[in-house]
């Protein structure tokens, strides 16, 4: 169990870079026509009807859930989810701050 919870960590960590280096991409591609961005649509919604009632895709649930899923732990899985998508979404809003976003002083000069 030990070993199969390292592999998913090591998993769910590549993601959130991965997710920043998409992120990434879209702010240089098409940084200078948006104005407004966002990271994640409804993270709980993602969470708990993805992975704790498994009635959306993924469709990861305990067995005893109204899912009936195959896979799934709906008491861990759900807060594993979640934990990674908000370090998804920290690691691109530092990414956006330190090298995107425009500073109230430039925005002021621009004026």
């Amino acid at each position: 169990m030990l070993c199969c919870l390292k592999s998913l960590i090591k998993e769910k960590k590549l993601y959130s870079n991965d997710y920043k280096d998409y992120s990434e991409v879209c702010f240089k591609e098409f940084g200078d026509r948006v104005k407004h961005w966002i990271t994640f649509n409804e993270p709980w919604t993602f969470c708990s009807v993805g992975y704790a009632s498994g009635t959306f895709p993924p469709a990861r649930c305990s067995s005893w859930e109204e899912g009936k899923c195959n896979v799934g732990d709906s008491g861990r899985e759900p807060y594993t989810a979640c934990h990674y998508q908000m370090l998804a979404h920290a690691e691109t809003v530092r990414l956006y701050k330190e090298k995107y976003q425009v500073s109230n002083e430039l925005f002021t000069q621009l004026q």
